[in-house]
């Protein structure tokens, strides 16, 4: 339908693809954006984190469209009331996120690529001298009221203690 957020995207549309791997590639390249069911990207991520090591790809917060779950069987097919069970509890959805999402819970978090990509190392002095600029400058400013207390205290006393000489 016109002016919907579906609409908007297939008008800029750059192509399509049906290769999970290719389409991996291009958006780690930066050359395409992907939208999909999130079941099926988590699936991209957990192979590309399975091969790499890292996470290389980003989930957005929100979802663009829903795209729903479905079972297809005949009237009388024998396993329907244990499919139904199985849907209507939670754990065929579950079963298919825990396969999704095997090793790749760490991208899933946001700012996960970055996290996942910098090494960790151990804080050092440079780290810290930022801090230690804002304690020095709290430092400088409060001795500086400190004088300036003082010497307006003690002009003031002056100012007090002199009194005009009654001589008269």
């Amino acid at each position: 339908a016109p002016g919907t957020l579906l609409n908007k995207v297939y008008k800029k549309l750059a192509g399509s693809e049906n290769r999970p791997d290719v389409i991996v590639s291009r958006v780690i390249a930066g050359d395409y954006a992907y939208l999909g069911p999130r079941i099926g990207l988590l699936g991209s991520m957990t192979s590309h984190f399975s091969k790499t090591g890292k996470c290389g790809l980003q989930l957005g917060t929100e979802s663009a469209f829903s795209i729903t779950m479905s079972f297809v069987f005949g009237k009388k097919f024998p396993l329907k009331t244990q499919i139904v069970r199985l849907r209507e509890s939670g754990i065929a959805e579950k079963l298919l996120q825990d396969a999704m999402t095997r090793n790749v819970t760490v991208c899933e978090k946001p700012g996960a690529r970055v996290m996942s990509e910098t090494k960790l190392r151990a804080l050092g002095v440079k780290d810290f001298f930022a801090v230690f600029a804002i304690f020095l400058g709290g430092i400088i400013a409060s001795g500086l009221i400190f004088v300036m207390e003082v010497i307006l205290h003690s002009t003031s006393r002056q100012t007090v203690n002199k009194t005009p000489d009654d001589s008269g």
